[in-house]
């Protein structure tokens, strides 16, 4: 959000972030954090070829297209839960490209993973996932709330441990946690 106060048609509203009121912007960056791609929010855009996917995933898309464009590779996508659904993965594993990112509930697909409640109750570290037939892993993941993860690119394996503050044992304890959330935080 770039802030802005002022009158104007472009100017967005969202709730519940530090800037509430401005423009938006759609920006890719790289691993260092220079943005190599942006583009104003306007809505939904009819221009694109993707539409089928939805907003967030017709802007990943275009950003893909863009990078690819500009420095041909292979890349692999990191993005937050707005953007991911199983659907974008598939279309990025089949350009040669993978991808992580946190997603939302209804966007898994139904793959039969532990409800947030039950897994909840469970000890911090304790995760479920599915593989689906194209290779997509879904993870979700206990830790001081419970994450629901995605990639085409990273696994489950190697577990890494992580430190956390206990407020229950008022003290630090050490856990697994799966690659793939290792990989999404390293990264965003």
């Amino acid at each position: 959000m770039v802030p802005y106060f002022g009158r104007h048609g472009c100017k967005q509203y969202i709730r519940g972030k530090p800037i509430r009121y401005g423009y938006k912007f759609w920006c890719g960056a790289i691993r260092l954090g220079y943005i190599s791609w942006f583009q104003p929010y306007q809505g939904e855009n009819p221009n694109t070829k993707h539409e089928e996917y939805g907003v967030g995933a017709s802007t990943v898309l275009q950003f893909s297209e863009a990078l690819i464009e500009a420095h041909p590779g292979q890349y692999h996508f990191v993005f937050g839960n707005f953007f991911t659904s199983t659907a974008l993965l598939d279309k990025l594993s089949s350009t040669g490209h993978q991808a992580t990112g946190t997603v939302r509930k209804g966007r898994i697909d139904k793959a039969p993973l532990e409800s947030d409640v039950a897994l909840k109750k469970k000890e911090r570290g304790t995760f479920d996932y599915r593989i689906d037939g194209k290779g997509n892993i879904v993870c979700r993941w206990n830790d001081s709330s419970v994450v629901t993860a995605a990639s085409s690119g990273a696994g489950i394996d190697p577990l890494c441990l992580v430190n956390r503050y206990s407020q229950k044992l008022k003290n630090k304890i050490q856990f697994q946690q799966p690659n793939m959330i290792k990989v999404y935080n390293h990264f965003m």
